[in-house]
């Protein structure tokens, strides 16, 4: 399974790790490498799925969820069939906000899941369900 994760802290970096390990995974702390490496996978036609974060530290530096949500629906418009796969989507930011606007960006255009981080954690075994 190929995995796409938007996140910024290394607690919850170490916890995605772990539990997806033996999929490929690729994790990013900013909406730029994670816009390419995106880019990239869907190349490929291959992500399932997509776990993201609302607050990535410094603004400036990483921008947020919420521009990488915007992108995903116009990139997804915008290649129409030719984007070849739906992953579904985990907002788990604990940011209540910032996941609720991500959420509703996506919901149209996604399989779209909001799972605060720390529910994430708890629900471990019945994970299975989003890594079809």
């Amino acid at each position: 399974m190929y995995i796409l994760i938007l996140e910024d802290d290394p607690d919850r970096i170490k916890w995605f790790r772990k539990r997806f390990e033996g999929h490929r995974i690729r994790i990013h702390d900013n909406v730029e490498m994670a816009i390419k490496e995106a880019v990239q996978m869907f190349s490929w036609k291959n992500l399932n799925l997509i776990l993201l974060d609302h607050d990535l530290g410094d603004f400036a530096k990483g921008g947020d969820g919420i521009q990488f949500a915007k992108w995903l629906v116009e990139f997804k418009a915008n290649s129409g069939e030719a984007i070849g796969v739906n992953p579904k989507i985990i907002v788990h930011s604990h940011n209540p906000v910032g996941a609720d606007r991500m959420a509703s960006i996506l919901e149209d255009s996604f399989d779209v899941y909001q799972i605060p981080f720390s529910t994430l954690q708890k629900l471990q075994t019945s994970l299975e369900e989003f890594e079809r």
